[in-house]
Parts: structure tokens; C-alpha cells; sequence
């Protein structure tokens, strides 16, 4: 069926649930993106396996992959609003991209969604984790010495 057309988003959505199920990220992730690239043609789940995939541990700066992921993860959402699965998924890669007030906005969603309380804390824990990291690497600003005392100002001499 790959032969006869391959840019069809829905044989590629397939081959690349299919790649997942054998462990081979890569060709999945490929796949994919190309499934996902017609937004008229491609599923909300579609949409979120190719975010799980972009959020994957590449050699890849993480952070531009997570943007995409995110917007990959509103889509799924809009196509399938309140699904627990989507809400993890957009809650995951905004971590991952910094996007901390709608990690947590998104979690207090799932949280709200039975069965899904404590997946949420669990989430909630590791979106406190990486903020905690990431504000850590954060150079602070170097506060240089002054060159001479400060002098008092004359209304504080006046007592004012």
C-alpha cells in the first residue's frame, strides 16, 4: 500500500504507529511529521504521537523540539478537547519548552479528569523539578564592587 501512495497523512499515520510499535523512533517520527504536515488529513492522534515523538531523547537541543511538540499538542487538543491522553501530552512539552503557567494550566485540566489525579501530581512534581533546574542555570547578574562609598543625599542629612 506504501508504494502505490505514499503521502496519503493517513498511510502515513499508519506506518508510523506501526514504526512505534516496533521501536523504530526515527522512521516514526519521520512519518509522522509528514502524516501531520496536512492538518485537513491528519487525526488528533496523529498529532499527539508525533508530539511524543518530538519529545523523545534525541542529540537535538530539546527546547525547539518541544515548541513544535506544543503546537502539535494544541492541535490534537482542538481536535479532541478534554482528552486526558492530549492533556498529558501538551502538559509534557510545555515543560520541556518553559511554557510553565500552561503546564500548570493544563495539568489542573487533567487533574479535573477521573482516573487522572495522580498523573497530574506526578507531572506536577516534574514540571516543579524543571522550573527549579532551569531558573538554576540562569546566570545571575555579576553586581561589580563600587569605586567609592556612595555619598549620603542632602535631604537624608536634613532628616527628611
Amino acid at each position: 500500500m506504501e508504494s502505490s501512495q505514499p503521502q496519503l497523512p493517513l498511510v502515513q499515520a499508519a506506518l508510523g504507529a506501526l514504526a512505534i510499535e516496533r521501536g523504530r523512533f526515527d522512521e516514526a517520527e519521520d512519518r509522522l511529521r509528514a502524516a501531520s504536515a496536512d492538518d485537513d488529513g491528519a487525526s488528533a492522534l496523529t498529532h499527539q504521537r508525533y508530539a511524543l515523538m518530538l519529545l523523545r531523547p534525541t542529540g537535538e537541543a530539546p527546547a525547539p523540539r518541544a515548541e513544535t511538540a506544543v503546537r502539535h499538542g494544541l492541535r490534537a487538543l482542538k481536535m479532541a478537547p478534554g482528552k486526558p491522553e492530549f492533556l498529558r501530552t501538551l502538559a509534557q512539552a510545555s515543560i520541556v519548552a518553559g511554557h510553565w503557567s500552561r503546564a500548570a494550566q493544563v495539568l489542573l485540566d487533567l487533574q479535573a479528569q477521573q482516573g487522572w489525579d495522580a498523573t497530574a501530581r506526578e507531572d506536577f512534581r516534574e514540571l516543579l523539578r524543571s522550573r527549579g533546574q532551569r531558573l538554576r542555570e540562569v546566570d545571575s547578574p555579576r553586581i561589580q564592587p563600587l569605586a567609592a562609598p556612595l555619598a549620603m543625599p542632602e535631604y537624608a542629612k536634613a532628616g527628611l
